[in-house]
């Protein structure tokens, strides 16, 4: 049997369980319920926002309610914030089914394979309407607001036909070519244009949505709004970062002044204490300067034996207001994009 939120608690007080109440794997109850249950066990609570499947769980002016859980963020983190509980939350950013769906936006692997679950970056148009959202959400009493999901799946992505006009204007190369061919060693100048092409896109996306609620974060000092970088070695951990998701980690802090590492979401076993891979995460995250607060974040865990060498990652790389992140279920969506993001699907 899993562990369940009280058993999850006991661990450790910089534990935050994460709870989307859209997800279907998941029976969450309604915000009163739900604080009535658990309110006199928790610190501090994490709420999705906006899921996987594009809805957000509050009344929006630009995006659309899940119509099961309209209220339920609102509600929650209102309550919450009476009750002297922290409410921290997470924002899918192109992780997007909703907005995926639509051939205008749905990202292109190259070959042609069209991923409807992820919105391709390069469209101004969704970046103003996820700045939309964020504000909106920084607006409620909350601690921290990640953004998730806010990258390119893989480094074969984008090559729809609006990335392969875009790219082609900026390097005047032919609008068909393939991932393939930009890989080639004849190619070098030309995949270096195209990695730092993507970087620009989700680098001044991420600019754009930090700027625009900078007056909510210097207005209250106390609220942060950061990104989730995966740290995995199916994508080369930090250094792989800009490569096949498009983030430069080292300019992406020079916007936040914080950062949720995503441990090991495509890998499927955790790390024990000081085993090599351990000591690679840690060494990893060090890279990042001190001033940027540091949390850990990881999904999917099954029992109190793979909380151990999370715990004690904490330590050696916490920061004073770092978190470990805890969604003890995986997303709906898990398995698909787990194939995307190691670059099974054809």
């Amino acid at each position: 049997m899993g562990l369940d939120l009280r058993e999850l608690l006991t661990q450790d007080k910089n534990i935050v369980p994460i709870f989307d109440p859209m997800s279907a794997t998941q029976d969450i109850l309604d915000a009163n319920s739900f604080l009535a249950n658990y309110g006199s066990y928790v610190e501090e609570v994490a709420i999705v926002a906006k899921s996987e499947n594009g809805r957000v769980a509050y009344p929006s002016s630009a995006a659309p309610s899940d119509p099961n859980y309209r209220n339920f963020f609102s509600d929650f983190s209102q309550l919450a914030n009476d009750l002297g509980i922290k409410v921290s939350t997470f924002i899918y950013g192109f992780g997007d089914e909703y907005f995926g769906a639509d051939p205008k936006y749905s990202i292109v692997r190259s070959g042609g394979h069209v991923v409807k679950r992820f919105v391709c970056p390069n469209h101004p148009s969704y970046v103003k309407y996820l700045t939309t959202i964020v504000r909106e959400i920084m607006n409620y009493p909350i601690q921290k607001a990640y953004l998730f999901e806010f990258f390119y799946p893989r480094q074969e992505y984008c090559f729809c036909k609006r990335c392969l006009r875009t790219f082609a204007q900026v390097t005047g190369i032919p609008e068909d070519i393939t991932f393939s061919e930009i890989q080639q060693a004849e190619n070098i100048e030309i995949s270096h244009r195209y990695f730092s092409w993507r970087e620009e896109i989700i680098t001044n996306a991420f600019t754009e949505m930090a700027n625009a609620v900078k007056v909510v974060l210097q207005q209250n000092k106390r609220k942060h709004f950061g990104l989730t970088v995966p740290l995995d070695p199916e994508t080369e951990w930090i250094a792989g970062a800009r490569k096949h998701f498009g983030i430069n980690v080292q300019r992406i802090v020079n916007e936040t002044d914080t950062i949720a590492f995503h441990i090991m979401p495509f890998t499927p076993l955790y790390p024990d204490v000081g085993t090599e891979i351990w000591e690679q995460i840690v060494s990893q995250i060090q890279l990042v300067p001190s001033s940027v607060n540091k949390d850990l974040f990881v999904w999917g865990i099954s029992g109190e034996d793979d909380l151990t060498w999370l715990i004690e990652m904490y330590k050696q790389i916490k920061t004073p207001q770092s978190k470990m992140y805890i969604r003890l279920d995986l997303p709906k969506m898990y398995s698909d994009k787990r194939e995307i993001h190691r670059g099974l699907i054809e």
